[in-house]
């Protein structure tokens, strides 16, 4: 913006010339748009992250700027923070590694820009193991031991351990010393199914509780229930 010249010269044709100066003024535009300077941003697994982009974008004539639109990145979803008005991006379920996303930034007065946000997204120090509910059969008066950790997974491959039941409804539940599984023991003469809780821990903070189902069937044959008996008669009675 400001003052310039340059001179003309112009010719009749016949030899005669003459030169003059022009004298330009360049003034503002009605605005000029804002400038959105890329970002890096971090966190954790699992662990949205608020990235105050605004803090490094300018605007010549000094407008406030406005966030007015975000896309998601390839790994994670992006939304804009009713209150602060910045971007915050949270991570897919366990995804870990490097995504991106862009935003767009506004003066108010038709000026526009977009900008790049690379964001790191770091491993947990743990991720809890995952409990899935079981089912098991028996029969009446049988227990039955339940290896429920044969589908539980953990994200980091941590050993688990039963650490925790409950009694079912209809029967009790202890865990086996040797073999750390559940062994459900219904009660007595209890047909018909019952459940139980159990919870794993991966020896690092993270657990998890699920819910086994276990149908108790009729024995084949109950014995029957001999009860001792008392009689009395007189000398040489029957």
């Amino acid at each position: 913006m400001g003052t310039d010249t340059f001179t003309y010269t112009i010719s009749d044709g016949n030899g005669g010339t003459d030169t003059a100066t022009v004298s330009v003024t360049v003034g503002p535009n009605a605005n000029d748009a804002p400038d959105a300077i890329n970002d890096i941003a971090s966190t954790t697994e699992d662990t949205p992250v608020t990235v105050v982009v605004r803090s490094n974008d300018t605007d010549p004539e000094g407008d406030t700027l406005t966030v007015t639109a975000v896309t998601n990145g390839a790994n994670g979803s992006v939304t804009i923070d009713a209150t602060s008005g910045n971007p915050v991006y949270t991570p897919n379920l366990n995804f870990v590694g490097t995504d991106t996303f862009t935003y767009t930034i506004s003066d108010g007065n038709g000026g526009t820009d977009t900008a790049t946000v690379s964001v790191t997204v770091g491993p947990n120090a743990n991720d809890a193991p995952d409990a899935i509910n079981d089912i098991a059969s028996t029969t009446e008066d049988t227990p039955v031991t339940v290896v429920v950790r044969s589908n539980d997974t953990d994200p980091e491959g941590d050993t688990l351990t039963v650490t925790a039941v409950t009694n079912g409804a209809n029967g009790s539940v202890t865990i086996d010393a040797t073999s750390g599984n559940p062994v459900y023991t219904p009660n007595l003469n209890f047909v018909g199914t019952d459940t139980f809780t159990y919870t794993i821990s991966d020896g690092n903070g993270g657990t998890d509780t699920a819910t086994v189902s276990v149908t108790v069937g009729p024995n084949a044959n109950d014995a029957p229930d001999a009860i001792n008996d008392i009689a009395s008669t007189t000398e040489d009675t029957p």
